[in-house]
């Protein structure tokens, strides 16, 4: 039981399935005491928060929108033409002589043999596993979280359970 104890001293805002009780909102006083008094964290809450806070889901959600990015910018075909310059003088020396070279480069890379079509196909294909990583983590969180939810509610009962016990043995 002591350990019972010390469980719901860690987790004061679980509820149960039944439910907690309803707090008038009438008075001044009334909305201080509901403000003290932790209210029942429900399991939609739980999820929610650890939706919100997991960093490992976080991070997933970050590598998919780097994934769709990668993905978008995959169809933009590849017409960046690439000009060169060199210039030079010389000679005997770098400094004498009469001789200077110019020289002028333009290069341009053509996609041949459906390698743009590739490029897409494995973005797209890298953005489907990253999404299928996504709801892996997913529904893992919300199987944990489930879980936990589940054994804490339990906890909970048996310990009022236990408490009803005690005070019928009392009387």
């Amino acid at each position: 039981i002591a350990s019972l104890v010390l469980l719901t001293s860690l987790i004061p805002g679980i509820c149960s399935a039944q439910g907690a009780a309803a707090t008038s909102v009438g008075s001044s006083s009334s909305l201080l005491a509901r403000s003290a008094v932790p209210q029942p964290l429900t399991l939609g809450a739980a999820l929610e928060l650890a939706l919100r806070n997991q960093p490992d889901l976080r991070v997933a959600e970050a590598d998919l929108a780097i994934l769709r990015a990668d993905s978008a910018f995959a169809g933009i075909p590849a017409f960046n033409p690439v000009v060169e310059v060199q210039a030079g003088r010389g000679g005997p020396s770098l400094v004498s002589g009469s001789e200077s070279t110019l020289e002028l480069g333009v290069s341009q890379e053509l996609e041949l043999g459906g390698k743009r079509d590739a490029r897409m196909r494995l973005a797209s294909a890298r953005t489907h596993a990253g999404a299928a990583e996504w709801g892996v983590k997913l529904q893992a969180l919300e199987s944990d979280v489930r879980a936990r939810f589940g054994r804490a509610v339990f906890l909970q009962d048996r310990l009022r359970l236990g408490h009803d016990l005690a005070e019928l043995d009392r009387r």
